[in-house]
């Protein structure tokens, strides 16, 4: 990937419209096997970041989908998803509240003991 579209595309996901925020997202996973590694990670933590923040439900779903398709490029770790946890589960809806269990139940990400 061509840095001008790494920044266009991050500067979509952290736009200030929801809108924006959502189809960036949704472009994220349209170009899953254009990434190199370290671009998967900046994506992935982007996006983790913005999710934490989000109010629009729309956005957060798409935010989560693109996390979640980013996990099988095998880059993601669980760092990179640190700021979900941050997210309130009890103001999700059962659908968003199943995408983020998902993700932090996920053995790949569970924190070394």
């Amino acid at each position: 990937m061509e840095s001008r579209q790494l920044v266009a595309l991050l500067r979509e996901i952290v736009a200030a419209n929801p809108r924006t925020r959502a189809l960036g997202a949704d472009r994220v996973t349209d170009l899953i096997r254009a990434y190199q590694p370290g671009e998967v990670t900046t994506l992935v933590t982007a996006l983790a970041a913005g999710a934490a923040e989000e109010r629009d439900l729309v956005a957060l779903e798409a935010q989560l989908h693109a996390i979640f398709e980013l996990t099988f490029t095998g880059q993601v770790r669980r760092a990179h998803l640190a700021h979900l946890e941050q997210l309130r589960t009890r103001d999700l809806p059962a659908e968003l509240h199943d995408y983020l269990r998902d993700l932090l139940d996920d053995e790949r990400f569970r924190p070394e003991a």
